[in-house]
């Protein structure tokens, strides 16, 4: 009885053991509507045009060399997606509950227990306006190349009257 039920749950089996692979990333084709990439993965299987599915609202072109878990829809191997791809040379590490998005480039937005850390070592540009409710540190130079204006005053205008002695007059404006 014992060998009829594995007899019959052979099939079954197989094809759970189908279900999820390993792989590694060789290239990257990241100019169609889906990202496709080309993977290595049993036994050096050599999968070409396997579609990645990412998360809405973020998207990544990885490394090769990156790993990648690959799911075999149906437990049919002719039909593999890549559902994550993580590369262990750049992760970050962080504390439990934290977040962060990143790159290879040292470049991270982390959301940690501490507040947001923005950390960008190469020149970083924001497009848009941008509003801060709070106090502003700079740490550093600030160059404005548009209108300043300070508590309501238009600082590229500005001017003083000053007084001395029995003389009056206005200062010129900021140079």
């Amino acid at each position: 009885m014992i060998r009829l039920v594995e007899k019959m749950l052979a099939p079954v089996k197989r094809r759970m053991k189908l279900l999820v692979t390993r792989g590694v990333v060789k290239v990257v084709n990241d100019a169609r509507k889906m990202q496709e990439l080309q993977i290595t993965a049993l036994a050096g299987e050599l999968l070409d045009g396997v579609e990645r599915i990412q998360q809405y609202g973020f998207t990544a072109h990885p490394h090769p060399e990156s790993d990648c878990l690959i799911l075999n829809v149906g437990a049919n191997r002719s039909h593999p997606i890549v559902i994550a791809v993580d590369d262990r040379r750049y992760r970050l590490h962080l504390a439990e509950g934290e977040v962060a998005i990143y790159d290879d480039l040292n470049q991270a937005v982390k959301l940690l227990r501490s507040g947001i850390v923005i950390d960008a070592p190469n020149d970083s540009t924001h497009n848009g306006n941008l509003t801060v409710n709070g106090n502003l540190t700079v740490n550093g130079n600030t160059t404005v190349t548009g209108t300043l204006t300070l508590a309501g005053v238009n600082m590229n205008n500005h001017t003083h009257q000053i007084t001395t002695g029995s003389s009056a007059g206005t200062t010129g404006g900021p140079q």
